[in-house]
């Protein structure tokens, strides 16, 4: 049953934090290996795959949403294949927190810094709304996601929380 859920997740229903993961690592190759001509070849693509994940933000609320509807019975989501995760999914947000920061580097390193501050402020603006709608007060952390209808999941998944504090989401005024 499981295989059937996570043969659904492509670009088109769930793919994204793939996507989002894939940019990143790009970036981050680009910006370690200093070969400024290949980064300069690729970083239109990067832009070009990091503005098509900021189009998640279909509300206009800052957090990007998943269009796995994240209820039960809905498809599996591509990083975890047991788990209906979807619409507001704090994975695929953390993860395009750091992919929009570090795009947003390597945009400065090669000199388009309007790109660049561009990128940074969606990375504020969904670090804010992360923050915001994601952070479950009585358990000190986050929630997983929150699905279509408006249903909070917590479980105090790993996968959600570890990757909000390692690219930066965490607001440190929170009571952590």
């Amino acid at each position: 049953m499981w295989q059937d859920a996570c043969g659904t997740a492509t670009g088109k229903r769930g793919a994204w934090s793939l996507e989002t993961q894939f940019v990143n690592a790009c970036a981050l190759h680009l910006l370690k290996t200093g070969d400024r001509a290949f980064a300069a070849e690729l970083y239109p693509d990067m832009q070009r795959r990091l503005a098509a994940i900021g189009q998640l933000d279909s509300d206009g609320d800052g957090l990007l949403e998943n269009p796995i509807p994240g209820t039960p019975g809905s498809p599996a989501s591509c990083y975890n294949d047991d788990l209906c995760i979807g619409h507001k999914d704090g994975y695929l947000n953390s993860a395009a927190h750091e992919a929009f920061l570090r795009v947003a580097s390597l945009a400065e390193w090669l000199d388009h810094d309007p790109v660049a501050q561009d990128f940074r402020d969606r990375a504020f603006r969904l670090a804010a709304a992360f923050n915001d709608q994601l952070w479950e007060e009585s358990g000190s952390r986050y929630c997983g996601w929150i699905d279509k209808t408006g249903q909070r999941h917590d479980s105090w998944y790993t996968m959600i929380n570890f990757p909000a504090v390692t690219s930066g989401v965490v607001d440190i005024s929170l009571d952590v």
